[in-house]
């Protein structure tokens, strides 16, 4: 060993270390792959004493939070993350009439897709538009909010706790599993024509939003869970006589399918007792 006290070696945590290899052409490269929140710690700013460990990075660094900030790399994300919801949007408008505002709604002044308020610019003539166009029709410097508008979207008051899950039968918790990311997916898309104020969009991703929300509350009431009105009133669906007997006649398919499931148990039951 060595006597006398040893050289210190300065410490740089991971995080300094990949700041100062990255340059902005490597952020925009690699944000697709991040999660907003991997996004946040590479943007948040370094103390003072951070700055000096990393030895002149500091305009790296700066240079690195810009790019994250921007918007262009927060339409990417929007395109790599929520393709999904995006796709729903697009195929609301299966004609390619959707009006998108953003951008170009300043140069076109407006159309009459969407009662004036939105451009189609970002329509074809031949189909919908495409998930590229319609992000980049969001208006400048909105993608960021969106994001995040539609990372906190959820299927409330539509929530399963894992006891409740078990009052539902095999084919009852896929159909409540498939309704839920369909009207997740729906609420997502609804964020994004509003970001875009395209009033029609909404008003026709709501009304695609119905069905959903009819098949849920009758599996809600599949396990003994009432106040079917508060539910719709919470998901913005007003109750009325239309609406009454569409879910009156979802809970009777409901019903008679679950007996259907129950003696095709018994029936697979008396077959495994008298095999022996």
């Amino acid at each position: 060993r060595l006597a006398g006290p040893q050289p210190r070696v300065p410490q740089i945590d991971a995080r300094q270390g990949m700041i100062a290899l990255l340059g902005s052409v490597e952020v925009v490269a690699i944000a697709p792959f991040c999660r907003d929140c991997d996004l946040a710690i590479w943007a948040t700013p370094f103390s003072k004493e951070s700055v000096r460990r990393i030895a002149r990075s500091a305009g790296t660094h700066r240079a690195v939070s810009e790019t994250l900030a921007a918007d262009p790399v927060w339409r990417q994300l929007l395109l790599a993350h929520f393709g999904p919801a995006l796709g729903c949007l697009s195929q609301s408008d299966p004609g390619g009439s959707l009006a998108l505002a953003g951008g170009s709604r300043s140069s076109s002044g407006g159309s009459s897709g969407c009662g004036g308020s939105c451009s189609s610019s970002a329509s074809t003539s031949e189909g919908p538009p495409t998930q590229e166009a319609i992000v980049a029709s969001l208006p400048w410097g909105t993608a960021r909010k969106v994001y995040g508008l539609m990372q906190k979207t959820s299927s409330r008051p539509f929530m399963l706790e894992p006891r409740a899950r078990l009052l539902l039968e095999i084919h009852e918790l896929q159909d409540w599993d498939k309704h839920q990311q369909r009207l997740v997916l729906l609420r997502q898309a609804v964020h994004i024509a509003a970001a875009m104020g395209c009033k029609q969009a909404v008003e026709q991703l709501r009304l695609t939003m119905a069905p959903a929300t009819l098949e849920l509350v009758s599996l809600q009431a599949m396990m003994g869970g009432g106040g079917a009105p508060q539910l719709l009133e919470q998901s913005e669906l007003e109750w009325g006589p239309a609406v009454d007997t569409k879910l009156r006649e979802l809970m009777e398919k409901r019903l008679q399918r679950r007996r259907l499931w129950w003696q095709r148990q018994r029936e697979y039951l008396m077959q495994d007792l008298g095999w022996h």
